[in-house]
Formats: C-alpha cells, structure tokens, sequence
C-alpha cells in the first residue's frame, strides 16, 4: 500500500477521470492533471483502479492492484509533485512479474511527464 500522503482521495477520482490528460499502452491508462495547491507543497497523489469487467474473480484483481501499485512505488521519489495520478488497469496481470511489467509502467510515466 502506497504511504497516506500519496494516495489519492476517493472524492477526487470522478473529476480527474472527466478532466484528466490521458497517456497509455496495453497494460494500463494513466489519467493525470496538475493539483490545485502549489506543486512544491504537495507531493503527487496516486490511486490503482483494476475494474470489476476485467476479472469477476477478487483475488486476480487485487494481485493485479498489488503490481501496479509496487511498480508505482519504484518510483515515488523520482515522480514531479503537484499531480493527481489515476493508474487504471486494461487486462489482468496473472503470469506477469513485477519485472516484466516494470519497464512498461516506467516509459508510460515518462511519456506523461511525471518524472523528475
């Protein structure tokens, strides 16, 4: 689980979803904006949303939220601050390693420009 101060409110989703910038490749969508509040006092919000249509089952679900959230966590302190950050799952990771999925995520956040 990412620390408290990097999570993304649940309030703040359907808004971001509505007018976020989007950037994304065959594993996942990322939804981002910049916050309101000044970028150097807060740093970038974070949340993993996997939808029940991918998979019906919970377990193939919340391991697919686990990976995506440890491959976001490789890069909590490279990340620019000021941003809202929805992750969104396309297709659920069941053989996947953290180090398959790893280089995927790294070059969606570079193509974003959420890295320092």
């Amino acid at each position: 689980m990412l620390p408290k101060h990097y999570r993304l409110a649940g309030h703040r989703i359907p808004t971001l979803i509505r007018s976020g910038k989007r950037v994304s490749n065959h594993l996942v969508s990322l939804v981002y904006q910049p916050t309101c509040l000044p970028a150097g006092r807060q740093p970038t919000t974070i949340t993993v949303i996997v939808p029940v249509r991918l998979s019906k089952k919970a377990v193939e679900r919340n391991r697919t939220r686990r990976l995506l959230r440890e491959a976001i966590y490789q890069h909590l302190t490279n990340l620019e601050h000021g941003h809202e950050v929805i992750v969104m799952a396309k297709k659920i990771l069941k053989e996947e390693k953290l180090t398959d999925i790893l280089p995927d995520i790294t070059e969606l956040i570079k193509n974003a420009g959420l890295l320092k």
